[in-house]
């Protein structure tokens, strides 16, 4: 008898024939929707079912409503040598929560904006960690951010090598991220959010909560 497996929220969403196929879908993926059946039609239904449970955002998939989408980016300011970092907490299209702040570390001049992408990604996984929460989506648009934790990319550079050993500790606590990448200049109300605050963040040195 054949089975499917209708995805509804994953790497991929529709209908599949091969378990080992979904499960690379949803393995690890915050939030993972499935379900098995005997049919194609009853798997189609189910994929048809409860479409307002999902929430779209502005250039980027439909995640579930519970599921935590964290904006995160950053800047830089070359005058005063400081970069700015920011993210932002979605949760059923609502912000959740915000911050942003500067930082000058002098090892990390020479990256420039990274060091503020990098930052809020760390940020972001501290306050994740302190609320005991296990699962989240961060969206980026700096792709150096997704590529050193799965090793597309080697590290080279002590902002990235610091980001790749902090991320890491985060993950064996738990944590479990899936990134997605967004183009900038997207029109997405909360990635332009992250945007403003993390320029905001590169002229000052305070954190604001």
């Amino acid at each position: 008898m054949a089975t499917y497996y209708a995805v509804k929220i994953g790497k991929k969403t529709g209908v599949f024939n091969s378990w080992d196929e979904t499960k690379a879908l949803v393995a690890g993926y915050p939030n993972a929707k499935y379900k098995k059946f005997d049919s194609k039609a009853e798997a189609e239904t189910y994929l048809s079912e409860d479409t307002t449970t999902g929430v779209m955002y502005q250039g980027l998939e439909t995640f579930d409503a519970e599921e935590l989408v964290i904006f995160v980016d950053g800047s830089f300011d070359a005058k005063r040598q400081q970069y700015g970092y920011a993210f932002v907490v979605v949760q059923n299209g609502k912000v959740l929560k915000q911050k942003f702040g500067g930082a000058a570390n002098p090892k990390y001049f020479s990256s420039g904006q990274v060091a503020g992408e990098t930052t809020a990604v760390l940020q972001a996984l501290s306050w994740l960690s302190y609320h005991k929460y296990t699962h989240a989506t961060i969206v980026y648009d700096y792709q150096g951010l997704e590529k050193w934790i799965t090793g597309e990319w080697k590290a080279k550079q002590m902002v990235g090598l610091d980001y790749k050993s902090l991320f890491q500790s985060y993950a064996d606590s738990g944590i479990k991220i899936h990134f997605q990448k967004i183009k900038s200049h997207s029109q997405n109300e909360f990635n332009d959010l992250a945007d403003s605050l993390a320029k905001r963040g590169a002229v000052t040195m305070k954190v604001v909560k």
